[in-house]
């Protein structure tokens, strides 16, 4: 196939940028409007795909505690837990830890079941962001660990900083996504913006 002078054109910009940005680079760089989180506390945006909106709240399922089955419904959370059983349903450990905790919010099993609990949580849904750019699924599984988590630990540290990484895969997601659109349409971007602009965005928000 003949290479037409805009394709050489875009395939020479995108080699000079090629080199993604160092870690000082990205730090020095996050403060800039279009890598700033765009949600406040615990919260999280989607940035342009509304088939996932509905993951983002997340209902803990109905826990029946009580003082009479209190020490069972704690022994239950913690088997929970070491099987990684950890929001699906009423039987998984978040849910059950919630539910002990609004009953007796100073019940210490229950509060250190909830923060071992989350840090395993939060461990998926970084192996999910780490699948992220190239799985849709991945990018899914990310939400709905996000959306858990601002129940299950809101306004905490960890939660946050695990929010801001979902915001950034979703801007990075749509600069690809929207990049791919001017490509396929002739939209280069050799001149500024375009395809070019959009690729330089996505590996700006995620070197590599």
């Amino acid at each position: 196939v003949r290479a037409t002078p805009a394709l050489i054109a875009i395939v020479l910009a995108l080699a000079a940028c090629g080199r993604a940005p160092g870690p000082a680079q990205a730090t020095a760089e996050a403060g800039t409007p279009a890598s700033k989180p765009r949600h406040g506390t615990a919260a999280v945006t989607i940035a342009g795909d509304d088939s996932i909106a509905a993951m983002l709240t997340w209902a803990p399922p109905v826990v029946e505690v009580d003082d009479g089955n209190l020490a069972a419904q704690r022994r239950k959370a913690a088997r929970a837990l070491g099987n990684g059983h950890l929001y699906e349903d009423a039987d998984a450990a978040i849910p059950i830890d919630l539910a002990i905790l609004r009953l007796h919010a100073d019940d210490a099993q229950a509060q250190d079941n909830l923060r071992r609990a989350v840090s395993k949580l939060l461990a998926k849904g970084d192996a999910a962001l780490a699948k992220a750019d190239e799985d849709f699924d991945a990018l899914r599984d990310a939400h709905r660990v996000a959306a858990v988590a601002r129940v299950a630990a809101p306004g905490t540290n960890r939660v946050e900083a695990y929010l801001a990484r979902v915001d950034v895969a979703d801007q990075a997601w749509d600069s690809n996504r929207q990049a791919e659109i001017d490509l396929a349409a002739g939209r280069f971007g050799v001149q500024g913006g375009g395809a070019l602009g959009g690729f330089r965005e996505a590996l700006r928000l995620r070197p590599g």
